[in-house]
């Protein structure tokens, strides 16, 4: 069959059926320093060492169904271990940051900015956080998923400063959404619940990050479907 891929790559760890953790394979044509491709690298496997090493491998975003916006992750290595069984896995459920009742005022009106209203016009893949470089997103690392949902868990909390750490050598670090638009673009949001500026606030204040354009969905590829279950 016919696979619709991003051009980038993810470093994943899996588990039978889901995507424990996605790094995206950053984008460190600004980085000059050998030494310091070498402390971005370092760090990278310490995020991913989080979950099993014995279950980590490479693999693309792939587009499974057009109309329904249906992504999964496509473990596509030549070199993947005999520890990972099937080629697609699945992402982690996960909510939007608000919905459009969120920003109703007192007079039940609904205000929406154009960039609040894309976000909730796409399709959520992932919660995140992004690597800024020129005001452009160099590198992701997606939430891991963690059996406790207990807010501030400290799995979650350990994970999320791996994350942090390791974004931080080569870009400024946002929390960001990850979603798949109706014309089947990867758009990135940063949302702040409550910002305010010259005294005026603005809730779910939504930004769209730039991205360069090997966040795409161009790639495709022939393959046997085989999807974990």
């Amino acid at each position: 069959m016919s696979l619709i891929l991003s051009e980038c790559m993810f470093l994943v760890s899996v588990n039978r059926t889901h995507v424990l953790s996605a790094i995206m394979l950053p984008n460190t044509k600004h980085i000059k320093s050998e030494d310091q491709l070498i402390k971005i690298k370092n760090k990278l496997n310490d995020v991913i060492a989080f979950h099993s090493t014995q279950k980590v491998t490479t693999g693309r975003l792939c587009l499974m169904n057009k109309d329904s916006k249906v992504v999964s992750m496509w473990l596509n290595s030549p070199n993947k271990p005999d520890s990972i069984k099937g080629s697609n896995f699945r992402l982690q459920k996960c909510r939007k940051r608000f919905n459009q009742y969120d920003l109703m005022d007192e007079s039940g009106e609904i205000r929406l900015h154009e960039r609040q209203q894309e976000y909730l016009n796409s399709k959520l893949l992932f919660h995140a956080w992004a690597a800024v470089h020129n005001g452009h997103v160099v590198g992701l690392i997606a939430h891991p998923l963690i059996k406790n949902s207990i807010q501030h868990d400290t799995a979650f909390e350990r994970y999320k400063s791996l994350a942090r750490q390791a974004l931080q050598t080569f870009g400024y670090v946002v929390a960001c959404d990850v979603v798949i638009t109706d014309t089947d673009e990867i758009k990135v949001y940063n949302i702040h619940e409550s910002y305010e500026r010259k005294g005026k606030k603005y809730p779910y204040f939504t930004r769209r990050l730039p991205t360069t354009s090997h966040l795409s969905f161009k790639y495709s590829a022939q393959a046997e479907y085989d999807i974990a279950i």
